[in-house]
């Protein structure tokens, strides 16, 4: 895929998430029970990550194709087989640092509409020693599928730019 068509397709993701966003005062329960949802789906990830389980990620955590937009540019995984990947180079980076697991220091999840949503957040990283090896954060953009919520996007960032839901 070239560049130019890989900017398009990052462009026309995150248009849509921005038409998507519906106001309302009160929370509804579907709201809530989207919510949990997506944290359980959000759980699921950062269980087969910390068990080394690129195959899982691929598998039933992200939809293809996805985004990863980091500061050194957009990344476009095509096929499961390109999540894979990037997720045992990136695992694999921890690795030869100690790496032991992720867990959720926050999260916040703003429910767009029946379909997407955003969950931003903080996570910590520690070592087999129990030390912390990294305390990033980043926000990931949710679509529901016939087989549960998938990630579409995930956009790396410090943990101030952590976003939160308006009401």
């Amino acid at each position: 895929m070239s560049q130019s068509r890989c900017r398009v397709l990052v462009i026309l993701v995150l248009a849509a998430v921005s038409v998507w966003t519906t106001s309302g005062s009160a929370q509804s329960s579907a709201q809530s029970t989207m919510q949990a949802e997506i944290r359980a789906a959000w759980d699921e990830y950062l269980r087969a990550f910390s068990a080394r389980r690129a195959d899982v990620i691929a598998d039933r955590v992200y939809l293809t194709p996805s985004f990863n937009l980091a500061a050194t540019g957009a990344v476009v995984s095509m096929t499961p087989a390109d999540v894979k990947a990037r997720f045992e180079a990136s695992i694999g980076a921890l690795a030869a640092q100690n790496y032991l697991r992720t867990d959720t220091k926050f999260a916040n999840i703003c429910v767009l509409n029946d379909t997407a949503a955003i969950l931003s957040a903080q996570f910590i990283r520690y070592r087999k020693d129990g030390t912390v090896l990294s305390e990033p954060a980043g926000s990931y953009v949710f679509a529901k599928t016939e087989a549960g919520w998938r990630i579409v996007a995930q956009m790396g960032h410090t943990p101030d730019r952590v976003l939160k839901c308006g009401s």
